[in-house]
C-alpha cells in the first residue's frame, strides 16, 4: 500500500466514524460492534505508522476514544435505567479518564460537533448526584514500572524519552506497574479511583443497601431524555431532626459537614442539609 492509498483509507475511515460520532444519541451500542470498530481502527492505525503518517494516526485514536468515551456514556444510561448504580457508577469513571485522556489532544472543533462538550459538561454533574462520598484509597509502592510504548524499565536513573499521557503511534503512552506493594489503606473523599466504593455487609457477608439512589431515580424519571443538558442548583433545606432518627449517629452528618452525626447536628431540632434542584437546559 503506498502514501496515497494509505492516506485515502484514513480519509474514509475517519468519515465514517465522525458521522457515528455525531448521532451517537441513536447509535445502537453492543460488545460485538464495538470489538469490530476498534478491530477496523487497530488495522488502520497499522497501516498508517507503517506510511510513518504520525498526525493521522493521533487523529484516528482521538476518534477512537471520543468514541469510547460515547460508549461509556450510552452504557452509563442503560445501566442507571436497570437501577444497576454501582455498575453504572463504574463505567462513568471509565468515560471520565477517557475525557480526560482525550482534552489535551482534542483540536477544538471537534469539542463541540463531536459532542464531547456534552460528555465533559454532564459526567461530573452525574457523579455530584450519586451518594457516594467516601471512598478506599490504596497506598502503593512501586517497585517495577516499565513505558507502555518502548518497553523499557523506568527507575530513578534511567528512563526514556516517552511522556505519560503522550500519543505515539496511535497510542496512549503509560506507565505499566509490574511489581508493587501496598503500604495503606485510608478512606478519602477525593480518591484517584472511583470505583473503589466501600458497602456494608451483613453477618452473612452480603451487601446491604445504606445509600439513597432517589435522586438519581428522579433524573431518569424527569427528563424526557437522559441525552439531555442539565445543570444543577444547590440550595439549602431546614429538616426536623425526626427526619434523621432512622441514622445511625457514627454516620456522617447529613448537613454535609464531613463530621459524624453525634457530634454534629444530631442534638438540633432541626437540621440545614444542601438540596440539589436539576434545572433542565436543552436536548443534546
Amino acid at each position: 500500500m503506498n502514501l496515497l492509498q494509505r492516506k485515502k483509507l484514513f480519509q474514509k475511515t475517519t468519515t465514517e466514524i465522525k458521522a457515528s460520532l455525531v448521532n451517537f444519541s441513536k447509535r445502537r451500542h453492543t460488545r460485538q460492534n464495538e470489538a469490530i470498530f476498534l478491530k477496523k481502527i487497530e488495522n488502520v492505525r497499522l497501516r498508517l505508522v507503517e506510511g510513518g503518517l504520525q498526525e493521522d494516526a493521533k487523529e484516528l485514536w482521538i476518534l477512537k476514544t471520543i468514541y469510547l468515551a460515547q460508549n461509556n456514556y450510552i452504557d452509563f444510561i442503560s445501566l442507571l435505567k436497570k437501577k444497576k448504580y454501582y455498575e453504572a457508577w463504574c463505567v462513568l469513571e471509565r468515560c471520565e479518564i477517557n475525557l480526560k485522556n482525550l482534552m489535551k489532544h482534542i483540536p477544538n472543533e471537534y469539542i463541540e460537533q463531536l459532542h464531547v462538550d456534552f460528555l465533559v459538561h454532564q459526567v461530573p454533574l452525574w457523579q455530584e448526584v450519586y451518594p457516594y462520598k467516601i471512598f478506599a484509597s490504596s497506598e502503593f509502592l512501586e517497585k517495577k514500572i516499565r513505558c507502555s510504548e518502548c518497553k523499557q524499565l523506568i527507575t530513578p536513573r534511567s528512563s526514556c524519552s516517552h511522556l505519560v499521557g503522550e500519543v505515539y503511534n496511535g497510542k496512549l503512552c503509560y506507565r505499566i506497574i509490574e511489581d508493587m506493594e501496598i503500604l495503606g489503606i485510608a478512606m478519602v473523599p477525593n480518591p484517584v479511583q472511583k470505583i473503589c466504593v466501600p458497602f456494608k455487609k451483613s453477618e452473612n457477608g452480603e451487601d446491604v443497601a445504606h445509600y439513597n439512589y432517589q435522586p438519581l431515580d428522579m433524573i431518569v424519571d424527569g427528563l424526557p431524555t437522559l441525552f439531555y443538558w442539565w445543570e444543577i442548583n444547590h440550595t439549602i433545606d431546614m429538616q426536623p431532626r425526626s427526619n434523621f432518627d432512622h441514622m445511625e449517629t457514627n454516620e456522617l452528618c447529613p448537613c454535609g459537614s464531613g463530621r459524624q452525626f453525634i457530634i454534629c447536628c444530631s442534638s438540633k431540632e432541626f437540621v440545614l442539609t444542601p438540596h440539589k434542584e436539576i434545572v433542565p437546559l436543552k436536548v443534546m
